[in-house]
């Protein structure tokens, strides 16, 4: 379109080979963990406009909803303290658990356990126009995502299915 030579650009994937998921369990400790309970999960990098603070403040009304509800937060971040403080605060301690920052391979294994993978990003500037790595990685698992109204994720899951937009 603006007459670039092709030679000078390169495709990076934005998600890990299909192959790197398709043998991704779960510990039997984890199962059992988890079982008979309903699951949302993030995984992920844990700053402020990631809008966990959104879901947490939603999770009375869920659990009033569904009594088997659980969110999973598997990462690290500056935010952390904050929503630690919120699930307190919310009464909703119990039911919100952070695993902390795990490696990449032993985050994989908590799609296992998942039945919704969230990605409550605040909309602004940058989430408008950036897909994170997790809708892939939900969409590979066969996770469905709940996901905010930013631009690119609302297009995204709108256009290829496998989740629900919320505003």
């Amino acid at each position: 379109m603006h007459g670039t030579d092709r030679r000078k650009f390169a495709v990076v994937r934005h998600v890990e080979p299909n192959a790197w998921w398709s043998s991704v369990t779960a510990p039997q400790a984890l199962l059992d963990r988890f079982a008979g309970q309903f699951v949302l999960l993030y995984v992920g990098g844990c700053s402020v406009h990631r809008g966990l603070d959104i879901l947490i403040r939603a999770m009375p009304q869920l659990r009033a909803a569904r009594s088997d509800m659980r969110l999973v937060i598997v990462g690290d971040g500056a935010a952390i303290p904050m929503w630690k403080a919120l699930t307190k605060a919310e009464n909703v301690d119990d039911i919100v658990v952070f695993e902390g920052e795990k490696p990449f391979e032993e985050a994989q294994r908590y799609y296992r356990i998942a039945q919704l993978g969230v990605i409550p990003h605040y909309k602004y500037g940058q989430t408008d126009n950036t897909v994170p790595h997790k809708l892939a990685q939900n969409m590979i698992m066969g996770v469905p995502s709940l996901v905010s109204s930013c631009h690119a994720l609302q297009r995204l899951v709108t256009e290829l299915g496998g989740g629900l937009v919320f505003e």
